[in-house]
């Protein structure tokens, strides 16, 4: 029993500096340290499991949530989406992610007791506190010395669109990369923050209640729509669930709330007071893709991960690219099928109808001594009179009873914690609302506290019922495979921490012209890592520079065979296809091999296939036509070029 404690001491301490610490790196721009977490996490649910070996007594005791079955079968769905998914890698890396979060989930709902949630609170928002103070610290000075370095150290031609347009929009995304992930987090944290600030003692209220004004503040300059949107949500059913205790008002109100909100908004849409109109017309375009490729698999979908490699050949010709449909549960049904989609939300359909069945109990306990209190005949209930409250009823009367009931409804939701659940349950309710219009639960900082907040949730409802499994052969055999499929999600983890660093180091050597060496470290990660195709694709483009510098064909052949295992590892990217086809035609021009050109205008038309509005790919199918005296092909390329450029200007200018 002892050994058991202390395997729970450690896991916390671990716990409270992960979650401290998980909001400073953000998953897409360092994958490497995104691993390290998934590795900590992995290695905490090992320990965990293996402490039931050392536990005395006859059974294991494990502990029965509401989203445990279909956490399981959306995971179990996950793997078997990827392994027919074309793209592999891109698939099992994504599921490999969920795994984390699911073990994270059960880590946390197996190891915290209830009354440790607030502590796990308490550093949460101390974090969104620090988080916010440097989103703030880059509106005012941190942008415009990012701006100066990049000036000094950078080309500025050279840079991508995005970042430019992100460094010049005064739009502040603290760690998250992006303003509306950025916008998700804050909104998540802030009915914990209300709530903790109502619950807590009159010393600590205004505490929290400057933690969330602080968050708004950061929130502000985000300029994210979809982050007011969700917090005008989180607010409004904050006020329907606190001050309705029946099921049937709370629907009403939910129901009226909602439909208002609609209205309101597609009001706003037709006579154009929505700002940031083009962001959300592009949202438009994502998602118009998006039901274009449910049309071709529409129930079990084309693979996890694999919506940005697919997206360009549904896109329409103004829509900026992106690798996510900026709503979550569209881009789910696109990976995973509409059964993949239908698992998912039953994830959160069994959490919000536990805690939503719990709130209404909360409700209606203070509902029935608020009506106790409202038919006494005494001037004031003795404890209001007790916090001074007492006012002259001749004087005040709708006044007095209006502070006389607050004050008994915040005193009688002391005496549990429902209000921190309702916190709680308001920020996971406020990131699915937000995941509308933005991918919050591909952002893996952000999915990665989504799931500890529900996993606290999960804590405070008092609805886990304890398993009592007997220690037998068979228990114990499938303990162990257990925690062996666990080593080796960890393994795979690891594998990816060593490719990266390697791949790291040869994209350093290159940018210092060392190509050799840098051929060298990418051989090193695809040791580690042999089907990734973003390591194949960088491979060819390095033996295509050494063999321009050297005039080296073999160079140049392994370039060819590189880009084909590129594209058999991921036929999607329109621009391999064009790489490989460029390869193909200065190869058949320098050796006068007509078969060659064939080859590259097969490439070229899988490019423009894979990518249909995007003009340079007609324009050099054009060229290579005209190259081979078949003019009309070329006039019409050229046609198809000068229709999607016309296009996209025009959409541009509008």
């Amino acid at each position: 029993m002892k050994n058991r404690e202390a395997v729970k001491s450690i896991i916390k301490a671990v716990l409270l500096a992960f979650i401290l610490l998980r909001p400073f790196i953000d998953g897409l721009t360092y994958p490497i340290q995104n691993s390290i977490f998934h590795l900590v996490v992995i290695s905490l649910v090992v320990i965990w499991l293996c402490s039931f070996f050392w536990q005395k007594g006859e059974t294991f005791l494990l502990l029965k949530s509401p989203p445990d079955l279909p956490l399981l079968l959306f995971l179990l769905f996950l793997l078997v989406s990827s392994s027919f998914s074309s793209c592999h890698y891109l698939s099992f890396h994504l599921s490999l992610q969920f795994i984390g979060y699911f073990l994270l989930y059960w880590l946390v709902v197996n190891n915290i007791e209830e009354k440790e949630v607030k502590g796990f609170l308490i550093i949460i928002l101390f974090s969104a506190t620090l988080i916010s103070l440097y989103g703030i610290y880059q509106y005012f000075w941190g942008l415009e010395a990012t701006r100066k370095f990049i000036a000094t150290h950078y080309r500025m031609e050279e840079l991508p669109e995005a970042l430019l347009s992100r460094l010049s929009s005064n739009r502040v995304f603290s760690t998250f990369v992006y303003p509306n992930i950025l916008a998700g987090y804050l909104i998540m944290l802030f009915p914990i923050g209300m709530t903790m600030a109502i619950e807590s003692r009159h010393f600590f209220k205004p505490i929290f209640l400057g933690i969330c004004a602080l968050l708004l503040y950061c929130l502000f300059y985000t300029k994210s729509v979809g982050g007011w949107i969700g917090l005008f949500f989180i607010l409004g059913f904050f006020l329907i669930f606190y001050f309705f205790k029946e099921g049937k008002k709370i629907l009403f109100f939910g129901g009226l709330f909602l439909s208002l909100f609609l209205l309101i908004f597609f009001l706003f849409f037709k006579f154009g007071g929505l700002p940031h109109l083009s962001a959300f017309r592009d949202r438009i375009g994502y998602w118009s893709a998006g039901f274009r490729m449910i049309k071709e698999n529409p129930f079990f979908g084309s693979g996890p991960g694999t919506f940005g490699s697919r997206f360009a050949r549904y896109k329409l010709a103004y829509t900026m690219e992106t690798q996510h449909a900026h709503n979550n549960f569209l881009e789910i049904w696109v990976e995973t099928g509409v059964f993949g989609l239908l698992l998912f939300l039953w994830i959160w359909g069994n959490f919000f109808r536990a805690a939503v069945k719990r709130i209404i109990q909360r409700n209606k306990s203070v509902g029935r001594r608020l009506s106790q209190i409202h038919t006494d005949d005494t001037r004031c209930h003795p404890e209001c009179k007790a916090k001074g409250l007492l006012l002259k009823e001749r004087f005040f009367p709708r006044i007095e009873y209006g502070v006389r009931m607050t004050f008994l409804r915040l005193s009688a939701s002391k005496r549990g914690n429902s209000l921190i659940l309702l916190g709680l349950s308001l920020a996971i309710f406020g990131s699915l609302i937000h995941s509308f219009g933005d991918f919050d639960l591909y952002d893996p900082s952000l999915a990665t506290i989504i799931f500890f907040i529900l996993a606290l949730a999960v804590v405070m409802l008092k609805d886990t019922r304890p398993y009592r499994i007997k220690k037998s052969v068979l228990t114990k055999t499938a303990l162990f495979l257990i925690i062996g499929m666990v080593i080796l999600s960890g393994g795979m983890n690891l594998r990816e921490i060593l490719a990266e660093r390697k791949a790291k180091q040869a994209v350093q050597l290159m940018n210092e012209e060392k190509f050799k060496e840098g051929r060298v470290m990418l051989q090193k990660a695809l040791f580690w890592q042999s089907t990734n195709p973003s390591y194949w694709y960088r491979l060819a483009e390095v033996d295509q520079k050494i063999a321009l510098i050297q005039r080296d064909s073999l160079a140049w052949e392994r370039a060819i065979e590189e880009m084909k295992r590129a594209i058999f590892f991921n036929p999607y990217p329109a621009y391999y296809h064009y790489t490989l086809a460029k390869l193909y035609w200065i190869k058949g021009i320098r050796e006068g091999k007509e078969s060659l050109l064939e080859k590259a205008i097969a490439q070229l038309k899988e490019a423009v296939n894979r990518y249909p509005t995007k003009s340079i790919y007609h324009l050099e199918l054009g060229k290579l036509y005209e190259f081979l005296g078949e003019e009309e092909r070329a006039k019409k390329e050229y046609k198809e070029a000068e229709k999607w450029n016309r296009l996209f200007r025009s959409e541009s200018e509008n």
